[in-house]
């Protein structure tokens, strides 16, 4: 009876310990919570025995306890309820996070397989759905009972031997939402699709297979949106998706690739080309999150300038076209629906909260403002941060008159601009009947409108840079057919040359275009709005060092 009272009052301690554990550490409960009430189910157990006078007259236990093994088992019952608070899953603001200790979740999924012509159901037909296998009824039903789905997407795949190869990518969130419709295609079939002006174009059902990968470092996309026809399929986590049974007319298709944080593409593809493994890639978004400008003491006539400012410098932003800019609106709130982000949008902006909005949103950049009255003026205190690397590219604090703000702002905007673009030369190639004579070509991210590349070379030894041309901007490569290093008497054969390759804004981009107008020959400082993006050092006819 001692017995059976101590086990049931362990029991209880033990589920009491444990509820107090996961309310105080804030852990989700799950599964693993049973081995946690478990282990110190045996730790109140053993403490119970160990200390329970004259107990072993009912059962010999206390010799064990007492004993190497009890001993050992009771160090291995308190690892494995460290190790459970330590690695349990903490309760989020409604964001997932998972251990090595959740189990994968099971889902029961059902579908039915016709026949696209007749609508009648196919049976015998061999459906795959990840590590599993089954065959379709006699009305054309499949099922898969507690399929274990990881958090990855799952690939279907369903093949009759008279019908053409289906497959899709389902996210693991909408595969069993409803039953699965699959149609398949007969091999013998000749149907026709009529366009808009009646006309009658013979098709053909093929498998579209591709590969989606970043535009600037060829890293695969997973969880990327395949829209083909109406019908969307998923990328895996290797880039790659693929097709099954597509009707596509003899002139080619439209293929629509979508994935938030990226530019979407939308590309028509021909015939030929989808016979073979498409390589799509996608432009990253740099997000730029912009935090309510402050206004540090009360004043109704600087009220004003903590709208215009940082609207002035967004504007600047969306002009360059590749990046996506977050404030206080509908795009962010948006975001931070998708990623159930449960707090207002009054806090998300408090300063002390701003630099953990912009990690949960993925954010490149952050920029933060303060607009400060003075004795003759204004103070404006502006940040922006590199959040990627951890830097602030840009701070600036200033006081200026009130009627400059705006103008200081713009010059301001446009600088900060200038710091997120990126120029690369990644490559010189030399007249091998002209020594003088270099072919440069590069790289570029997203410049803004009215902006411009430059090269300038500067021999060595000499400070005043020498604007020589304009680069041919060609999206997101560039090139500058001619580049002459030295002059032509052989005075500077052998010299070290420094090239680089300059970024100008508008006011920058007339300065050195009205000195290779005038025919300068003794170079100029480089001038304000002008920034050197990358350089490289070379001689005659040399490479690059």
């Amino acid at each position: 009876m001692r017995f059976l009272i101590t086990c049931l009052l362990s029991l209880i301690l033990s589920i009491v310990a444990t509820w107090i554990i996961i309310t105080l550490v804030n852990i989700e409960v799950s599964i693993h919570v049973l081995f946690l009430a478990f282990a110190l189910f045996y730790i109140i157990f053993y403490l119970f025995v160990f200390f329970l006078p004259d107990f072993n007259q009912i059962i010999s236990l206390d010799e064990f306890v007492r004993s190497w093994k009890g001993i050992l088992f009771l160090l291995i019952a308190i690892s494995t309820v460290g190790l459970m608070i330590h690695f349990s899953p903490k309760k989020t603001n409604g964001a997932h996070n998972s251990t090595i200790f959740e189990p994968t979740p099971t889902k029961n999924i059902k579908g039915i397989v016709l026949d696209t012509e007749s609508e009648s159901p196919i049976d015998s037909a061999t459906v795959i759905l990840g590590n599993d296998t089954v065959f379709t009824d006699i009305d054309g039903n499949f099922s898969f009972l507690s399929v274990e789905v990881p958090y990855q997407d799952l690939l279907l795949i369903v093949n009759k031997e008279e019908f053409l190869e289906w497959s899709k990518t389902f996210e693991r969130n909408q595969i069993d939402k409803e039953p699965l419709k699959v149609e398949l295609i007969s091999k013998k079939s000749t149907q026709k699709k009529k366009k808009e002006n009646l006309k009658v174009e013979e098709t053909v059902f093929t498998t579209i297979r591709g590969i989606v990968k970043n535009f600037r470092n060829n890293d695969p996309i997973g969880k990327a949106s395949v829209i083909v026809e109406g019908d969307t399929t998923y990328t895996l986590s290797s880039g790659k998706f693929r097709l099954s049974s597509i009707e596509i007319p003899t002139t080619g298709l439209p293929i629509k690739v979508e994935k938030d944080g990226f530019f979407e593409v939308s590309d028509f593809f021909e015939i030929d080309q989808l016979s073979e493994e498409l390589d799509i890639r996608l432009k990253p978004k740099l997000r730029i999150l912009f935090a309510d400008f402050v206004l540090e003491k009360e004043n109704s006539s600087l009220e004003k300038y903590i709208r215009e400012v940082p609207q002035m410098m967004k504007n600047a932003f969306v002009d360059c076209g590749e990046m996506e800019v977050l404030a206080r609106g509908e795009n962010l709130t948006q975001i931070l629906e998708e990623i159930e982000y449960e707090k207002d949008m009054e806090g998300i902006f408090d300063p002390n909260e701003i630099v953990e909005t912009g990690k949960m949103i993925g954010a490149n950049y952050i920029v933060t403002g303060k607009i400060s009255e003075t004795t003759d003026g204004v103070r404006l205190q502006i940040d922006m941060n590199n959040m990627k690397k951890g830097t602030t590219e840009l701070a600036r604090n200033i006081s200026i008159k009130t009627q400059e703000i705006i103008q200081y702002a713009r010059f301001l905007s446009l600088e900060m601009v200038g710091k997120i673009v990126e120029i690369k030369i990644t490559d010189l190639r030399f007249d091998p009947n002209d020594p003088r004579r270099v072919e440069i070509k590069g790289t570029n991210t997203c410049i803004p409108e009215g902006w411009h590349i430059w090269i300038s070379v500067l021999p060595s030894g000499v400070e005043n840079h020498y604007p020589q041309v304009k680069a041919e901007i060609n999206g997101n490569e560039w090139v500058v057919p001619i580049v002459y290093l030295g002059a032509d008497n052989g005075a500077d054969a052998g010299r070290l040359f420094h090239i680089y390759a300059i970024l100008t804004d508008p006011e920058a981009n007339r300065i050195f275009s009205e000195y290779k107008e005038n025919k300068v020959n003794s170079g100029i400082k480089l001038p304000r709005g002008a920034r050197i993006c990358d350089k490289v050092e070379t001689k005659q006819g040399g490479k690059k060092t």
